[in-house]
């Protein structure tokens, strides 16, 4: 009987001798926090990214612990924008010897985005877009049926750089096929760019994805004769310009 207590007993003690070990497998958020403010000295906030942290072993006595974060500063990019702050997303990375001890070694930039910088409402851009005849957001002007109207997503518009502008918009679009209609769900990602200290966009980019299976609608001989394509909407915006 005794040999079973004294076994138990030593598996109780490895228990709790590694468990809190295994459990400092990463540094904790309050150290990433402070590295990094030491790190970026003018950075006001440190956002973490809980689902998005990994840690891997790297050798017998070597850790390596990645954590993404959101660094986020005040900038001068954009001149008179008191409220304009960079925010540095990348990856925090910590260094261990036995796992419990870290030591921050290096910030991997993914990418930089601004915020509290004031960006285009949704009838200037979509003006913008109509003037260059959505060129690049649809194909096959003469099949689509009426103007598609442009609804921005919720990541809406981020600046990623004084020159350049991101946004994101969900449109609906009715194409013809035959003497039925197609209702496509489409997801439109623009890139804007625009000549240094300048205010106005002078140019632009698009992708696009559909979201989900077109819905088919089947209307009526005078209800699709009124509905008129988007090339001719266009064209009679141009000659009226």
């Amino acid at each position: 009987m005794r040999p079973l207590i004294f076994s138990s007993i030593l598996v109780t003690l490895t228990l709790a001798l590694t468990l809190p070990a295994q459990a400092q497998r990463a540094p904790t958020p309050q150290q990433i926090e402070r590295d990094l403010r030491r790190a970026f000295s003018s950075a006001v906030e440190v956002r973490l990214r809980p689902d998005a942290a990994q840690s891997r072993q790297l050798g017998p006595s070597r850790w390596e612990h990645q954590q993404m974060v959101e660094v986020v500063s005040p900038t001068s990019d954009f001149p008179g924008v008191p409220g304009a702050r960079s925010v540095h997303y990348g990856g925090a990375i910590f260094l261990s010897s036995d796992g419990r001890r870290w030591t921050y070694d290096r910030f991997t930039s993914g990418e930089v985005t601004y915020e509290g910088v004031p960006t285009p409402s949704v009838q200037e851009l979509t003006r913008f877009f109509r003037s260059r005849r959505y060129a690049d957001f649809f194909q096959y002007e003469a099949y689509i049926l009426g103007m598609p109207e442009l609804t921005p997503t919720e990541s809406g518009c981020r600046w990623h750089s004084p020159t350049q502008l991101e946004c994101s918009f969900t449109t609906v679009i009715d194409m013809r096929r035959g003497n039925s209609i197609a209702r496509m769900r489409r997801r439109v990602r623009v890139t804007l760019w625009r000549a240094e200290g300048q205010a106005s966009f002078d140019r632009y980019s698009t992708s696009w994805s559909d979201d989900g299976r077109p819905e088919r609608i089947d209307p009526s001989p005078e209800e699709l004769a009124a509905r008129q394509p988007l090339s001719a909407l266009l064209a009679g915006m141009s000659d009226a310009e």
